[in-house]
């Protein structure tokens, strides 16, 4: 199965996307499957999603949420305290969590230059888009060394 996962993007009105419904929207097309994507507590290594392809259709790896992932497997992983507002009957309440942090354009575009350089991804254009195809397995995998040996 494949899988083109977008983020920011505005959502139209097709029965083929659902958003996660998360505050940085994310997006999956996949008809059928896209409200179990995105249902909430989803896990790639539980759901085979590591056997999906991405592509990165006008954006950089540094948006690519796939990273996220790699980085969430190993020890020293970067995090961040993030707080929301949940209700709690008639009143918000503040709840923090330990996050994945935001790599800032540190790591990723790194890792995404090493990985085009190894020649692991397919480019072209897609209109006037810059457009990258690879499968999510081979990138986590890199991704996962690349942060083993650097943090």
């Amino acid at each position: 199965m494949d899988y083109a996962v977008r983020s920011g993007w505005t959502p139209r009105a097709d029965s083929e996307r659902v958003s996660s419904g998360e505050p940085k929207r994310s997006e999956v097309n996949g008809a059928d499957r896209s409200r179990w994507l995105t249902r909430r507590g989803s896990r790639a290594t539980e759901h085979g999603l590591l056997d999906s392809r991405i592509l990165l259709l006008g954006v950089g790896f540094n948006r690519c949420t796939a990273l996220h992932f790699a980085e969430s497997l190993v020890a020293k992983r970067r995090t961040m305290t993030v707080r929301f507002p949940r209700l709690d009957g008639v009143r918000p309440e503040w709840v923090e969590v330990a996050n994945i942090a935001n790599d800032l354009n540190t790591h990723f575009p790194i890792i995404g230059a090493q990985y085009l350089a190894a020649k692991r991804a397919a480019e072209g254009t897609v209109g006037e888009a810059a457009a990258v195809y690879f499968r999510m397995r081979d990138l986590v995998d890199v991704a996962r060394e690349y942060f083993e040996r650097v943090l």
